[in-house]
């Protein structure tokens, strides 16, 4: 059985046409894989359309993960699922998905749900340490493991719960990057009146983005007294991350420690809700090219920023997804539990 395995996000859309074993729940074969700019298509259905047209096989199902909170209803005719992006223009919608392609089963989910099932999975992820824990602790005595969390920054900003429990994984989906950003220092307070001066929304996607970025980098060119930020040359994020990686001292670099640190903190919020022990995995399309380079310390500032809770804190472990197509892998492994589970006779 062909599938599509998809992995959606506010700026790529990265696709995977992946066979299935018919006598395996696990083995499978990449056919064909491809990443496409989701500016140069007017909706899903066309991008995938594109995709299909290169492709040297048909698929019969599809799993997209898409960075949207998804909604679903029961129907006469099935299960419908829908999505709409939160950082693009796009809705997605399982049935016509279903219509439109001749598939058997079209199924929806969050991109960091999908990140929850690749972490947790049979799938072989690079990982870099950020923070390692030799002390962990024993919990044979428990019903379940505690929750691990995945997020990350890209054009937006996603997070996660993973809760496993009797050999399954649940993932918890949030919205937690549009919770509002709660200065610490002097500097992060004239960050916040930067925004509110310019009317945009003071949350932590806002800042801990691509875009964000941009605006990170802009505050730090407009708290320079010997620089006006009217004749300073705007830097995009790709950019910024060359030019704070290659120069020392820069304004680009000094923006991606405050960008770093903000993420700690973010971190340090989402891990003070939930206790993630089990570990806590950053994603996204950003850090893999920008916490190798810089090292973790502007990052660890700020998730063990004050004293209080660092002895808590310091019991997570944090590892960095540097696999660029995880969110593939992700959508892969959960249409491989779904369709192991489904008659395939069965409507979508």
């Amino acid at each position: 059985m062909n599938v599509i395995a998809c992995d959606l996000g506010g700026t790529h859309a990265r696709f995977a046409l992946v066979a299935l074993e018919p006598s395996s729940t696990t083995a499978h074969r990449f056919i064909h894989s491809g990443t496409l700019n989701c500016a140069d298509y007017r909706n899903f259905n066309q991008a995938l359309e594109h995709f299909l047209d290169e492709a040297s096989a048909r698929p019969q199902a599809a799993c997209v993960a898409a960075a949207g909170p998804v909604n679903t209803r029961q129907l006469q005719s099935g299960c419908q699922q829908t999505i709409q992006l939160t950082n693009l223009p796009w809705r997605l919608d399982s049935q016509e998905i279903n219509t439109r392609f001749g598939l058997t089963h079209t199924y929806l989910l969050n991109d960091f749900a999908a990140l929850v099932f690749a972490v947790s999975g049979d799938c072989t992820l690079e990982l870099q340490p950020v923070h390692t824990v030799t002390d962990r602790p024993n919990n044979a005595c428990e019903d379940t493991t505690p929750p691990f969390l995945v997020l990350g920054p890209g054009t937006g900003l996603g997070a996660a719960v993973g809760i496993r429990n009797a050999g399954s994984v649940l993932p918890l989906n949030t919205e937690a990057g549009h919770s509002l950003f709660g200065p610490t220092n002097r500097e992060q307070i004239a960050l916040l009146d930067y925004l509110l001066a310019r009317q945009r929304e003071p949350s932590w996607e806002t800042l801990v983005s691509g875009p964000g970025l941009s605006l990170l980098y802009d505050f730090i060119i407009a708290q320079q007294h010997d620089a006006s930020p009217a004749g300073t040359q705007r830097l995009d994020a790709k950019e910024i991350v060359a030019q704070g990686i290659s120069t020392p001292g820069s304004p680009a670099q000094r923006t991606l420690s405050l960008f770093l640190q903000l993420l700690g903190m973010f971190s340090r919020n989402l891990a003070l809700s939930c206790l993630p022990t089990t570990g806590i995995y950053l994603a996204g399309g950003l850090l893999p090219r920008i916490l190798p380079h810089l090292g973790n310390t502007d990052f660890l500032t700020g998730f063990y920023l004050f004293p209080t809770h660092r002895p808590l804190l310091e019991k997570i472990p944090i590892s960095l997804v540097m696999d660029k197509h995880v969110g593939v892998l992700g959508a892969l492994t959960y249409i491989k539990h779904k369709l192991a589970m489904t008659p395939q006779t069965a409507p979508a």
